[in-house]
């Protein structure tokens, strides 16, 4: 009896890391939440499904009384995007996603007073859930400066294909090498009326309050071209058609590009 209420009210309770269980326990915690559920995976962690289909049985249930925050270890480049099974998600205000190339572990904090870890240590992975005011405060403060300097997912994001995508991914080389909207426009050869409206949707799309920030995203997100990851602009930068009109195929049916 002694063992079992110790174990009940202890700070630090471990937790079998298999994957049903964590899966088990999280639904247990993420069911207490009354303010706000953390989320952070680590690079392709295999658990991301089972977690985000609680995520979204809590928003379905709960609707916006609750804030949810999802932050991702980048995967490969180019491939970090918004998940597609929680699409109808995106425009809920509750609910955001971002990306890091900060290394992660799989967390989840619940209001920000209870934790359930789970790590990979040289024995296999081992999980627990924590309830100490000063760990879970500290790794959640942790969490909250990764997050606030993480880029959004642009799940929501349409690059296209073809010239459609060549061109906006162009657009984000010059925002990344710096270059002002009149060079920028001359590189493309467009007016710089049409390089300033996509560099303004690029910049929403991104969630960047300037030119530099969206430069910056757009590289932590892999979504430059080959020479502009590698901090040079390709020969021949030259959109097709005629100045002022941005390449065939790039305007979507709303007249935007996203």
């Amino acid at each position: 009896m002694h063992r079992d209420r110790e174990s009940e009210d202890a700070l630090v309770a471990p937790v079998e890391p298999d994957e049903t269980t964590v899966i088990a326990t999280a639904e247990e915690l993420i069911g207490q939440a009354r303010e706000s559920v953390d989320v952070c995976f680590a690079e392709n962690s295999l658990r991301r499904r089972g977690v985000d289909g609680l995520l979204r049985a809590l928003v379905d249930a709960r609707g916006d009384a609750v804030r949810v925050r999802v932050l991702s270890a980048r995967s490969a480049p180019g491939r970090d995007r918004f998940p597609e099974h929680l699409d109808h998600l995106a425009a809920r205000a509750c609910f955001d996603v971002r990306i890091t190339r900060v290394p992660l572990a799989d967390a989840l904090f619940v209001d920000g007073r209870s934790a359930l870890l789970i790590a990979d240590t040289p024995i296999g992975p081992q999980a627990s859930v924590t309830r100490g005011p000063g760990v879970v405060g500290a790794l959640h403060t942790l969490f909250t400066a990764v997050w606030n300097g993480a880029a959004p997912a642009p799940g929501r994001i349409d690059w296209g294909e073809g010239a459609r995508s060549e061109f906006v991914r162009r657009i984000l080389d010059c925002l990344h090498a710096g270059m002002a909207d009149e060079l920028g426009a001359r590189e493309l050869s467009v007016s710089m009326r049409t390089y300033r409206r996509y560099v303004a949707e690029i910049m929403v799309a991104l969630g960047a309050n300037s030119r530099f920030q969206a430069g910056l995203r757009a590289a932590e997100l892999g979504l430059l071209t080959r020479a502009g990851e590698a901090g040079v602009m390709p020969d021949g930068l030259r959109a097709t058609g005629t100045a002022g009109d941005p390449p065939a195929g790039l305007a979507g049916s709303n007249g935007s590009f996203l």
